[in-house]
């Protein structure tokens, strides 16, 4: 109210007009200028969207070409850019935006002071008053609001109120916490807490904006408030209107509460809905866009000990773990916190590990399918863990990561690996040893520089050391990523494509890489072995390898009838249990010369 009144007040002030020249030499030309000036500041310091100021100005810039003109006609086009303001909020159903009703009021004036014009000799100036009407409503409402309209606001199609910000609008983690505290003081039954979240905005923020995030996101949840209505279902706030039956906990995430045990597959039928929901392509300014939407649910009753913030632990908890699994909705149950306090424990332990006493290098080889000769030694880390023994490094790979060691533990691997190769040297094996890669480590320039140096202090050929690399790391390299495999291409390093499936997306990467060997998937192997229907899959992608030049290994080969499989494949090699299980690299000299007696002696080793 006090931008209304301060506006007439500054008006005054600013053509220093007292009241006996008001009534003596009134100039409604100047005053209505005057006016119009300082409505249009005001106005222009509110937030507001691009087409908004834009349309303001131009409402400011035609009213005083009128009052400088004077000429009537003029004034249609202060009041076309009303309608054209008018016409755009209609456009995203903001009929009760303070834009659209101040374009009313601004049309109802203008026609009370033509229909006054008619009827006496006023100045045809204080049509201008219109313009003014325009802009101080504007000031007014937001005075009355108390908050600013937020930029690109839009009211939702089916919505009874003006939510003008997802993230806002809904309530928020601290009153769903006070309404959930007081549910589980008084429940006498068991009730269902549901966390949900959307996934695919990052890309929509980067490609169009946050704009178009905010406003899809809006859109979302207030068709999924709409699902969530009537339902036995936590109250945890309200509007002038309606109830709210979720809360906004933390970016794109959200969650809900409910009540009744005998309802325990509402959740089921609920998060269904809301999946279909986010599944639903939604246009937002001409843009087609799409999300993903991933829930978790954590039963929850009077009797529990857990407090608001546990319960909500675990259903984060939960939503991890189906991401892993790739799962879509996924249900908390203890043995997750099991796990993840023993994961935990982990980290903690490879933390202070050494790893010159701690860790122990295995070795598995890869068999020349067609000579049986050994093509190179494949180096498995594994891990003398304190009360669990030794273990494999797909128990403990993923703490790796997360410790942050995925770095320090491949640089001494390597390091290990150029020892391995020119001991093997030395006892004249031409056998080289690959590494595998826990992600994208070797993808910088120090760790080429730390191989590079390797290879010269050991004086090793570079075939010798071959770096494996997971499928997914590999063939979704970025410019620096690929960069790194060319230099590791002219360094005449060999690289070994790990684990490769049939997923299309990564098979139409492959004829841009320079491989040298490429590891078939052990699962693929099998499933395909026991599917004639997809083996002509597996033939394809083999032919491809091999016209790009690249040698295909056949993992997971435990089995005669697997090693007959893969043969008639034309594979190039294999490696699995059939030949040999991981030994300690301690041995390895000595189990590499026993494998070479027998062919020496034309024995089968295996």
């Amino acid at each position: 109210m006090c931008r209304w009144a301060l506006s007439l007040a500054f008006s005054l002030a600013a053509f220093n007009l007292s009241a006996a020249e008001v009534d003596m030499m009134f100039n409604p030309t100047s005053f209505l200028a005057g006016m119009l000036l300082i409505a249009w500041l005001l106005c222009m310091q509110l937030r507001q969207n691009t087409i908004t100021r834009i349309l303001n100005l131009n409402v400011g810039l035609a009213t005083l070409a009128f009052l400088s003109f004077q000429e009537p006609l003029v004034f249609l086009l202060v009041i076309f850019a009303i309608l054209v303001q008018l016409f755009f909020e209609l456009k995203d159903n903001q009929r009760y935006s303070r834009t659209a009703v101040a374009s009313y009021s601004a049309l109802v004036c203008a026609a009370i002071v033509f229909v006054v014009l008619q009827i006496t000799t006023v100045s045809p100036n204080f049509l201008a008053l219109a313009s003014i009407v325009y802009l101080l409503i504007q000031n007014l409402l937001a005075e009355l609001n108390g908050s600013p309209e937020p930029v690109n606001q839009m009211q939702l199609p089916g919505a009874t109120t003006e939510i003008t910000n997802a993230k806002q609008g809904y309530p928020d983690r601290a009153m769903f916490k006070a309404q959930f505290n007081q549910w589980q003081q008084d429940a006498t039954e068991t009730g269902h807490l549901v966390v949900f979240k959307f996934d695919g905005f990052s890309e929509i923020n980067q490609k169009l904006g946050h704009d178009f995030g905010d406003l899809l996101l809006v859109q979302l949840t207030s068709r999924i408030n709409s699902v969530l209505q009537g339902q036995a279902l936590l109250e945890i706030g309200r509007d002038a209107l309606k109830p709210f039956y979720f809360c906004h906990l933390n970016s794109v995430e959200y969650a809900f509460l409910i009540t009744q045990s005998e309802q325990k597959h509402l959740y089921e039928q609920l998060i269904g809905q809301l999946i279909q929901i986010s599944n639903q392509p939604i246009s937002i300014k001409g843009c087609l866009m799409q999300t993903a939407l991933r829930a978790a649910m954590v039963e929850v009753s009077p009797q529990q000990a857990l407090s608001f913030e546990e319960q909500l632990k675990c259903a984060y908890l939960a939503l991890d773990v189906g991401l892993k699994k790739n799962e879509v909705v996924s249900k908390y149950t203890p043995a997750m916190s099991e796990l993840r306090n023993e994961q935990l424990a982990k980290i903690g332990l490879l933390d202070q590990v050494d790893y010159e006493k701690d860790f122990e290098l295995y070795f598995h080889p890869v068999v020349n399918l067609k000579t049986n000769e050994i093509i190179f030694i494949e180096l498995l880390l594994r891990w003398n863990h304190p009360t669990k023994g030794l273990l494999d490094a797909s128990a403990f790979v993923n703490e790796i990561k997360i410790a942050g060691l995925s770095y320090s533990v491949t640089k001494w691997v390597l390091e290990k690996a150029a020892e391995i190769a020119l001991m093997l040297k030395v006892a004249d094996f031409k056998v080289p040893v690959s590494i595998n890669l826990f992600g994208s480590e070797l993808f910088n320039d120090e760790m080429i520089e730390h191989l590079t140096h390797l290879i010269a202090e050991h004086q090793l050929n570079p075939k010798y050391l071959i770096i494996e690399c997971p499928a997914n790391v590999l063939l979704n390299l970025e410019d620096k990523g690929a960069a790194i495999l060319k230099r590791l291409k002219a360094m005449d390093v060999p690289v070994c494509l790990d684990d490769l499936g049939v997923s299309p997306l990564l098979l139409t990467q492959l004829p841009k890489l320079t491989l040298q060997y490429v590891k078939l998937d052990d699962g693929l192997i099998t499933e395909l072995s026991q599917n004639s229907n997809t083996r002509n899959l597996l033939r394809g992608i083999i032919n491809m390898c091999s016209n790009l030049e690249s040698k295909v290994i056949a993992e997971g080969v435990a089995s005669s009838a697997l090693l007959e499989f893969v043969e008639g494949l034309q594979c190039d090699a294999a490696q699995g249990y059939l030949f040999t299980r991981p030994l300690s690299i301690v041995g390895v000299t000595a189990w590499l010369a026993q494998w070479q007696q027998k062919l020496d002696h034309q024995q089968r080793p295996y």
